[in-house]
């Protein structure tokens, strides 16, 4: 368990966090710069607003502004989502958000005179259903805590790939937990980031790994099933080799 005011950067230093989570701590190590990990918290990380840049862009209406589409259909999308039945095409890039994805973690918030607990699908969900969303949280949601099952013998990794090799937002992550016995998969979650309006799992996917050994071609046949219904745009095709390779590497990386 840690809170939602702790910095990212004792995410991915805090020697307990890096034994027991390591995608977790990698994640949290990707994060802009060490200037900003410094300052920088859980909560916040988990919050964050649209990278979009019709959003961002001042001039531009776009529909998580209000306006009546988004513009990235038929515009500039190379850096938005794949799977493409949400309202808006801007995807949850939260690094954090992908791995405690991957780790079935929760999340605690303080809503009014309640406290509830969400699954990371949760705290987006409604982003999924209203462009001008980023996540499900009111404006006087508070982020209390992180919870994380701890599983005997799991493993986890969080793997990337971006533009630049430093200080750069990614394409698509990919995060992976569970464990590797007898050469097999069991009770292995995969998560992709930077290609829908949430961290996307599939439970098929999930499933699927279940017994199997634990070899590339399995590797593979699973992110086949991660990303049947992607749906890519004029300039994101790109996403999907990507997705399938960063899969391929998260899962290795929970070979010991």
């Amino acid at each position: 368990m840690f809170f939602g005011s702790t910095m990212m950067t004792l995410i991915a230093e805090y020697p307990e966090v890096r034994k027991l989570f390591p995608g977790l701590a990698q994640a949290a190590e990707d994060v802009g710069s060490p200037q900003m990990r410094n300052v920088a918290t859980v909560g916040g990380n988990l919050a964050q607003h649209s990278r979009c840049w019709y959003y961002r862009q001042r001039d531009a209406y776009c529909a998580k502004k209000g306006g009546p589409r988004c513009l990235a259909r038929g515009g500039e999308n190379k850096y938005h989502a794949l799977f493409t039945n949400s309202k808006c095409l801007s995807p949850c890039v939260s690094n954090l958000a992908v791995a405690l994805a991957a780790l079935d973690a929760s999340v605690v918030v303080q809503r009014g005179a309640k406290t509830v607990t969400l699954t990371l699908a949760q705290v987006y969900e409604k982003a999924w259903g209203d462009a001008r969303l980023h996540h499900s949280l009111a404006a006087d949601d508070l982020i209390l805590r992180i919870e994380i099952p701890v599983t005997a013998g799991a493993r986890s990794t969080y793997v990337k790939l971006s533009e630049k090799s430093e200080f750069d937002w990614a394409l698509v992550s990919c995060a992976a937990a569970g464990r590797v016995e007898g050469g097999k998969f069991r009770g292995v979650r995969v998560a992709l980031g930077c290609v829908a309006a949430m961290p996307w799992l599939v439970k098929e996917a999930n499933a699927f790994l279940e017994g199997k050994a634990a070899t590339d071609e399995t590797a593979l046949a699973a992110a086949e099933i991660l990303l049947r219904e992607a749906e890519p745009r004029e300039q994101n095709g790109y996403k999907i080799p990507m997705a399938k390779t960063l899969v391929k590497r998260a899962l290795a990386g929970l070979v010991a």
